[in-house]
């Protein structure tokens, strides 16, 4: 708030009966906590959420009061009250914020001293909620989750990374794989809880992704205003994919997945899949679904060395 405004016309007055001193306290905004007005704070000690800023207007003759701080190293000890723009002309003015616990002092006739106990921001804390995730046939996901905060968790997201020491590295899983980068997604914030305590559910289908039926490493993150993030302890998984209940279905799956793994499989898969529909007429159930693997197959060897 415009601090100057707040004071309205008795700043004048004061001025007037001497040196005198005016200060708030303003937590940030992200907070939702109210201002707090210096001279009603009666006792020694002065308790604040840190990042949150100190004004303070001096009236009288220039050297009857100063200001003395230690919560602001960066500013100084002399916190440099000067004149306040569009204030009395008598009036000085300081301003910094509290980072650390410290001494503030107002000196001179009717100052005051308060010593200053920061609250501290926390990082969030967010964790899943158990795993493995519920998973439906079409490899639709729902994997659950806890996030919390002092002030409110505003963004939240989990990264999955191939765990490639649990793959059982056989057939088309032999190659090195090629490199891939981690796979980002943004988790859900609840819309009408209250955001410093709450669980929701990340739904997704990750069937079409190359890890899908891999195991994968989960680790979620939650970030607060203050830019604060919270981790959560990386979770093993082995990422759901699509189930498929016919052989051939499952053979075409399979082989996709080893091409996506490593280029180096190209001339490995197309001979697979050769050898699966060297029969057509016993394995195909239409010609045109024939057709489309045939052209997939001719696709694939016309882009080998």
């Amino acid at each position: 708030p415009d601090m100057g405004a707040l004071m309205g016309p008795g700043s004048e007055a004061a001025a007037a009966m001497g040196p005198t001193w005016e200060g708030w306290v303003t937590p940030p905004p992200y907070t939702g906590k109210p201002t707090l007005y210096l001279a009603d704070i009666t006792g020694p000690t002065l308790q604040a959420p840190e990042g949150s800023t100190v004004e303070l207007r001096l009236y009288g003759q220039p050297g009857q009061l100063s200001v003395q701080q230690t919560v602001h190293p960066e500013v100084g000890g002399d916190a440099g009250a000067k004149e306040g723009a569009g204030a009395a002309p008598d009036a000085m003015r300081a301003a910094f914020p509290i980072t650390q616990p410290g001494r503030i002092a107002i000196e001179g006739p009717g100052g005051r001293e308060w010593q200053v106990a920061p609250i501290a921001d926390t990082p969030p804390v967010i964790a899943l909620a158990g795993t493995p995730p519920d998973v439906e046939a079409d490899g639709q996901m729902s994997l659950g989750f806890s996030a919390r905060d002092d002030y409110g968790v505003v963004s939240a997201a989990a990264e999955i990374v191939l765990d490639l020491p649990a793959v059982a590295r056989r057939h088309g899983l032999g190659p090195a794989p090629d490199a891939r980068a981690p796979l980002v997604l943004d988790l859900p914030l609840t819309l009408t809880g209250d955001r410093r305590d709450f669980e929701e559910a990340l739904v997704e289908n990750l069937s079409q992704h190359p890890w899908a039926g891999l195991p994968v490493r989960i680790t979620l993150s939650a970030e607060d205003a203050a830019g604060q993030t919270g981790l959560s302890a990386p979770e093993a998984l082995v990422l759901p994919g699509r189930r498929f209940f016919d052989p051939l279905a499952a053979a075409l799956a399979e082989q996709r997945r080893d091409l996506l793994w490593a280029r180096e499989n190209g001339r490995r898969v197309a001979q697979i899949l050769r050898a699966v529909s060297h029969d057509p007429d016993e394995i195909f159930r239409s010609a045109p679904a024939y057709l489309r693997l045939r052209t997939v197959i001719r696709t694939l060897e016309g882009g080998l060395p």
